[in-house]
């Protein structure tokens, strides 16, 4: 795997949940950022172990400068890693920059392998032209022609580490046994891999943070720092994604942010109960997580959500319909650009049967791009989580099998507490759907068997599809 950002110097970067606005993930290619003349050639997971291939392999040079992104080969394989390969490269670039990979331990422990991999910068016949970067910093100037024909001196800053991923509670088991890195790695154990994912991370962050102002920076990886967009569609969210990329670059949730913002405004100053759900409300209260709208259930009717937001706080109904629903365009621009999309379920609708009178929540402080800082109300963890049973329940959709897994890891007691007042029918359906969240649902003391009775013959192909009210039942029953 890898995963490198260019990232050129804005005025301003917002926060460090934008590390990597521009991403590229490309096995072998020129790296070229609009603001700089520096030239990245990227290669990575070669695998020269495989075969012993250290002194066949061949590189045509596309640049001047060569990003080693891990995964290269071995460094029990020292002398062949060296003299057969890295050696060969020296006369072909400026600079190598080597990025290790978790395969490069496999045979050692993990402080002999960092050891082994210092001692290849100092090794003579490399010149001095490899740069190891395990949570280190390189800087350096290239050459671009002015206007008038002069050199002009550009700055990059070059930040590298593992980047070792962050693996919650619940995936630990299933990791552990899918990936070989606790059976090659010497004395590795999972401890280890995360104490080491949250010392790199934290050092990843301090090191943006103090380079944002100074120049272009990029940042070469071996684990991916997002889930999004950096596996194959069928890895994505699987149980043991946790093992290869951790979720650290945000997702543009400050407009959502100030939509929530002005939600609670209104409502509030109306004394209307409501809470907010689903994937947003996953990403305030279990982490970050990609979301693109804000789902909402109210205690009012169509009409009063529609009088209540429509024309004020920014807020522009769409017309539809439904009578248990309305859906709403939020921005505080003009041009209405950037829209953020509020959906509200309604309690009150013709033959509604359950209440918000019993369900808790919290209030959030929360941050806008343009509101800035401000609060709104979320369902408890508990009510989140049921909500996204019943779309695990009725969809297939990778998000929903992985924010189950992500409430049921960090609010493990709490949801417990309450397994009894889970739908079987729903948990026997997302079983079907996601055969992974059998292992959480039994952690979480879910009786799985009557789930699976409650089940047993259903042909998920020809479930009727979600009628008016289903959110609403899926929570509040």
């Amino acid at each position: 795997m890898c995963l490198n950002a260019i990232i050129p110097s804005p005025p301003k970067m917002k926060s460090l949940a934008t590390l990597f606005p521009f991403l590229r993930r490309k096995r072998d290619q020129k790296c070229k950022s609009a603001k700089t003349a520096w030239r990245l050639q990227i290669l990575s997971d070669l695998h020269l172990e495989v075969g012993q291939q250290y002194a066949s392999f061949a590189i045509p040079a596309t640049a001047p400068y060569l990003v080693l992104a891990g995964d290269i080969g071995r460094l029990v394989d020292y002398d062949a890693l060296l003299h057969g390969f890295l050696a060969r490269l020296v006369p072909c670039y400026r600079r190598i920059f080597y990025v290790l990979g978790n395969h490069e331990f496999y045979g050692l422990a993990y402080e002999a392998g960092v050891e082994a991999a210092r001692r290849l910068e100092g090794e003579a016949c490399l010149e001095g032209k490899l740069t190891v970067l395990n949570c280190d910093k390189w800087e350096g100037k290239e050459g671009k022609g002015g206007e008038q024909g002069e050199q002009e001196q550009q700055r990059l800053t070059i930040l590298g580490c593992t980047l070792w991923s962050d693996v919650p509670e619940g995936a630990q088991a299933i990791v552990q046994s899918k990936l070989s890195d606790f059976r090659k790695i010497n004395g590795w154990t999972m401890a280890q891999h995360n104490k080491i994912h949250a010392q790199e991370a934290a050092w990843l962050r301090e090191a943006v943070a103090a380079g944002r102002e100074q120049g272009p920076l990029c940042v070469i990886t071996h684990y991916a720092p997002s889930l999004k967009g950096t596996s194959s569609p069928q890895n994505a969210y699987n149980p043991w994604t946790p093992g290869f990329a951790t979720e650290l670059l945000g997702d543009g949730s400050e407009r959502l942010n100030d939509a929530a913002i002005a939600l609670h405004r209104v409502l509030n100053r109306s004394g209307v109960t409501f809470g907010i759900f689903g994937g947003y409300a996953v990403s305030a209260i279990g982490g970050v997580r990609e979301s693109k709208d804000i789902d909402c259930l109210a205690a009012v009717t169509k009409g009063q959500i529609i009088q209540l937001l429509d024309g004020h706080e920014g807020f522009q109904v769409i017309p539809q319909s439904r009578q248990d629903y309305v859906a709403f365009f939020w921005s505080n621009q003009q041009d209405r650009k950037n829209a953020v999309l509020v959906e509200i379920f309604c309690e009150q609708f013709p033959g509604s049967q359950y209440t918000m009178k019993d369900v808790h929540g919290t209030q959030l402080s929360i941050k806008g791009l343009s509101l800035g800082e401000g609060v709104s109300f979320f369902l408890d963890p508990f009510h989140v989580f049921k909500g996204k049973l019943r779309a695990a329940a009725t969809r297939s959709k990778f998000h929903d099998s992985a924010d189950l897994r992500t409430l049921g890891d960090k609010y493990t007691a709490q949801i417990k507490a309450r397994a009894h007042d889970l739908s079987s029918e729903y948990v026997g359906l997302a079983i079907l759907r996601y055969p992974e969240l059998e292992l959480l649902f039994n952690r979480l003391d879910v009786d799985i068997q009557s789930a699976q009775r409650a089940v047993r013959g259903v042909d998920l192909g020809r479930l009727p599809p979600p009628q008016p009210g289903d959110v609403q039942k899926g929570i509040l029953k």
